[in-house]
């Protein structure tokens, strides 16, 4: 029986294919392609990448932006037909930087101008370029980034003038007339704090100016004020980015209609996405990807800390959620072999796509043979990231407005810091949670945590007071409701009422990162605490709401988070308990986690490597050293109804699904431990089986009108009957009674996942 187990795992995930969405399952990495290349080498260079398992790879021109010369795109289209031709799994994705132009050696004496003679983009096309707010057009020379020479301009154009738009959607045309599969859009935004600009804000070109006065009305600040003309001006910023790369797509698709648009971007998560008018929230909805470049634990050796890979593991969390529906791919960097493991493991741990590469190039690997092994691992198991339900009651609100009008206005970033110190609490707590980003569906849930929300509109207050109403509990730290979406201060705040509503004005989130002092930058490296403290105290603030968390022996190094593949339970467990500056192989850990549900099958699929049986009804003890994978085989509960209740059945299967029990629909009753019924003694097809197990007296009670209650038995197995005099007083009650059902479910099996209900 479980020899069969592992057999049925791997036949499953070989049988497994996604044609029409290879973004979700991607596994990213350079191919060895350069335009001049011969047929040979072109062929040598894509063989080689498909031999290593990448699915995706990403391919470089001489020109990332305009002009792209013709003999560029037609090796490009070369790889392509020799990549779709033998490799039908792997797809080829082009480069580009619309906004940025590099021209290379104008700047031979280094005195920061042109040399003499010489021409670039600043002196042929001054009127393509943003212009900041002292009015300097945004022209650069030096080697102040990686990617620039020392002799090379830089400079940046305005996704707003119309001839250079034209000239770069002509160019996508062109690329996308390859057959190319995706194109990587980078770097675009509006300039801020960049070379020797220092809050310059981008853009005030005359472009940017007509166009300001004729969506709005308004004339374009002329400084950095905060009044409500500037905070227009700042969302305007962000929606001509959305719209630029939304142009962009479309003169892609109407080329190839299944092409892919990957935009990259900065960081995205603090006030620097304001600055720059690229935030994930307003990217998301325009492109297919989003590409999220960060700086991760694993790009120094003084970096690797196990704060540094929690605070990771938090900020790729966030990600998940920001992009919603759509894969989250992760480009970051890492020097050394131990590195990229704990890269690709963290990486994983957040259901991220791995991008392999080495800093700070883009292109490359640490290990080829380690990239090889990783991205094999996750061609086997990729089910278990990307087609999974996440087990979780709590979800973490990420407040775009409060980065907007008080993080940016303030300079100290205090709400990033609180959501990311709360988010770091909860999975060194095993308290499994889903960041959203806006609170239009709640319902899910059965309690909100806001952290810090100091920017409050009134639509996000009803849906708070509605969601309290409804069951729900909220935990607020910090400051709520201070401003409203605009970042205008109350007269008075008017928060949510209810019983459920906890508030504390203490930055517990502050406290914590601040005793962690996770850092990206080995120069910003100074002693880290454990915040033991901090996070025992909040944990009794936690205390007084709803959640869920995972009995395990587990230490806060070890992340744990629990997710749904059908009817098993998925572990996924992320260890860096032991990794210190230098070494990035964490100490083995034994620990236990005591399931829900009893465990019929366990396989443990460590980290590249094989998988093992476990033993184990209620929990399961096993080593882990970097990360691995328990899969967990349980019985279903079974929720019988008719058609006319189906509605009604699915909600229930979610509420449970994504409480970790395993639910399924069926349409006659079955012999599950746990089996629901919908509908009372009169019902259509589920009224005789219904009739068989109630009295007289219960008969009577149901034909009452609007009486409606739940029936239980529980012999050698349990039974809930939902049941109601009409069908709406079933839905209704299945509706009030759904967190009593799953506590019912859960005591018939003894549950060792704590439910705290107050």
């Amino acid at each position: 029986m479980k020899r069969s187990m592992i057999l049925v795992i791997l036949i499953l995930f070989s049988a497994q294919a996604y044609p029409n969405d290879w973004t979700r399952t991607a596994r990213i990495a350079d191919v060895d392609f350069w335009p001049d290349f011969t047929q040979e080498e072109i062929k040598e260079g894509i063989d080689l990448a498909h031999q290593q398992g990448a699915s995706v790879v990403m391919a470089w021109l001489t020109s990332e932006n305009i002009d792209i010369p013709q003999k560029d795109l037609d090796a490009l289209k070369r790889a392509v037909t020799y990549a779709h031709e033998n490799y039908p799994d792997m797809k080829v994705i082009v480069y580009t930087a619309p906004l940025e132009i590099i021209t290379e050696n104008v700047d031979t004496n280094r005195d920061g101008q042109l040399d003499r003679g010489l021409t670039a983009v600043s002196t042929e096309h001054p009127e393509w370029l943003q212009v900041g707010l002292d009015g300097r057009r945004a022209v650069f020379y030096g080697d102040f980034e990686h990617w620039i020479g020392e002799h090379d301009e830089d400079v940046w154009c305005c996704p707003n003038d119309s001839v250079y738009k034209e000239k770069i959607e002509k160019s996508i045309t062109r690329l996308a007339e390859t057959g190319i599969d995706g194109i990587w859009i980078d770097v675009v935004l509006f300039l801020c704090n960049y070379g020797d600009w220092d809050s310059n804000w981008a853009c005030h070109c005359e472009d940017c100016r007509k166009k300001f006065h004729q969506d709005t009305w308004l004339e374009i600040p002329q400084s950095v004020t905060w009044d409500t003309t500037w905070k227009t001006w700042v969302l305007w910023r962000q929606t001509c980015v959305e719209d630029f790369i939304e142009e962009l797509s479309q003169t892609a698709r109407n080329v190839n209609p299944e092409i892919k648009i990957i935009v990259e971007h900065w960081h995205g998560f603090d006030a620097e996405s304001t600055e720059n008018a690229w935030s994930p929230l307003t990217l998301q909805p325009v492109t297919d990807v989003l590409a999220h470049e960060y700086v991760s634990a694993s790009q120094y050796l003084e970096t690797y800390t196990p704060a540094n890979y929690l605070r990771d593991v938090a900020l790729f969390q966030f990600y998940r959620g920001s992009d919603n529906s759509h894969p989250s791919w992760i480009l970051a960097y890492s020097l050394r072999e131990d590195g990229q493991k704990m890269l690709a493991a963290t990486v994983l741990q957040a259901g991220c796509n791995f991008y392999d590469t080495v800093y700070p190039d883009m292109v490359d690997s640490v290990s080829l043979k380690e990239r090889t092994r990783i991205f094999e691992w996750i061609r086997k198991y990729s089910d278990y990231y990307y087609e999974v339900e996440p087990v979780s009651n709590v979800t973490v609100y990420y407040s775009k407005a409060t980065i907007d009008f008080y993080d940016c206005l303030s300079g100290d970033w205090e709400f990033y810091r609180e959501f990311v110190g709360v988010s770091m609490m909860l999975l060194s707590l095993h308290v499994p949670y889903t960041v959203i980003t806006n609170l239009k569906n709640l319902e899910q849930f059965d309690t909100v945590i806001l952290p810090d929300l100091v920017c409050l509109s009134d639509f996000e207050k009803d849906l708070l007071q509605q969601f309290l109403e409804n069951g729900g509990y909220i935990l607020s730290t910090g400051k709520i409701g201070y401003y409203d979406e605009m970042g205008r201060k109350r007269a008075s705040r008017e928060l949510p009422h209810h019983s459920r509503f906890y508030s504390t004005d203490r930055l517990f989130g502050n406290e914590y990162y601040a005793e962690v002092n996770p850092f990206f930058w080995p120069d910003e490296g100074k002693n880290q605490g454990t915040g033991e403290d901090v996070k025992e105290e909040f944990y009794r603030v936690l205390n007084q709401i709803p959640f869920m968390d995972v009995e395990t022996t587990a230490p806060g190094n070890v992340v744990v988070l629990p997710f749904l593949f059908k009817n098993t339970i998925v572990y996924r467990v992320l260890n860096f308990e032991g990794i210190s500056p230098g070494d990035a192989v964490p100490d083995i850990q034994t620990i236990s986690i005591t399931n829900k549900r009893r465990i019929l099958n366990a396989v443990l699929i460590p980290f590249l490597s094989t998988p093992e049986n476990l033993e184990g009804e209620d929990s399961v003890t096993f080593r882990v050293q970097n990360h691995c994978l328990l899969v967990l085989e349980v019985e279903p509960v079974s929720i019988y109804c008719n058609e006319y209740d189906l509605p009604a059945a699915e909600n229930l299967a979610t509420f449970l699904r994504t409480r970790g029990i395993p639910a399924q629909v069926v349409t006659s009753p079955d012999d599950a431990s746990v089996l629901i019924i919908l509908g009372g003694h009169k019902a259509k097809d589920t009224g005789e089986f219904v009739s068989n197990l109630l009295t007289d007296e219960q008969k009577t009670q149901l034909e009452q009108p609007g009486f409606q209650t739940l029936f239980i038995f529980q012999t050698v197995r349990l039974i809930i009957v939902i049941a109601g005099n009409e069908r709406e007083d079933t839905a209704r009650s299945t509706e009030e009674n759904k967190r009593k059902i799953f506590e019912l479910i859960t005591e018939s099996v003894n549950s060792k996942i704590q439910f705290n209900l107050q």
